[in-house]
């Protein structure tokens, strides 16, 4: 973690100070990185099921919900545009590299779920449980930066370092929060306009 942080890995007295505090490092690394580890394992098995599903249904089609989804994952990506470009020219003081590279993680994987959400409504998939469960933990791993640049604002610690991240964490969590709660809403199937001795028939193969 020499080349990753400068700060401490863990902090053993996390559980005797006045809030859970987790060290930086920490909150940079493991916690960023658990819910992107969890969507690429995932992932195969996602991709999958849905290329070996027997039922065949018609794709949806681009819905406000679909919309709202790709364009808070746009927005999620200029964010993480906006922390490397902090990093590289406007950051001062000595960082780690964790800094960087999570970041990089970030818009590797929702540029991969931006993909992925198209494919889901061509599949006719109404809601997806891999992007719930990625944006659940995503939103979770950034309540602790949160309350950190939180307590420092409390404690008159600022700058206008500070400032900016502040308002980066915020917005991202902002995005992360909005896209978990979309994804708690299905898509809508809009049956396909029969004649009155038509019906509607699902092809099982």
């Amino acid at each position: 973690m020499i080349h990753l942080c400068t700060t401490p890995f863990w902090d053993k007295n996390v559980i005797n100070s006045s809030y859970p505090y987790l060290t930086e490092c920490f909150r940079n690394t493991i916690l960023q990185w658990v819910p992107m580890s969890i969507f690429w394992l995932i992932l195969p098995l996602w991709l999958y099921m849905l290329h070996k599903r027997s039922i065949k249904l018609q794709a949806l089609v681009v819905s406000t919900l679909f919309i709202v989804k790709m364009i808070f994952v746009c927005l999620f990506i200029l964010v993480q545009i906006i922390r490397i470009i902090h990093y590289v020219v406007l950051l001062k003081e000595e960082k780690g590299l964790a800094e960087l590279l999570t970041p990089i993680l970030y818009i590797i994987t929702t540029s991969f779920i931006l993909w992925l959400i198209n494919y889901d409504r061509l599949k006719s998939v109404f809601s997806s449980g891999l992007l719930f469960i990625f944006w659940l933990l995503v939103s979770l791993a950034i309540v602790p930066d949160v309350i950190d640049y939180s307590v420092k604002f409390h404690q008159q610690i600022k700058s206008i370092s500070l400032w900016i991240e502040f308002i980066i964490f915020w917005f991202q969590f902002f995005f992360a929060f909005g896209l978990f709660i979309t994804n708690c809403f299905a898509e809508k199937y809009i049956v396909p306009e029969t004649t009155l001795n038509e019906r509607v028939c699902f092809k099982i193969y």
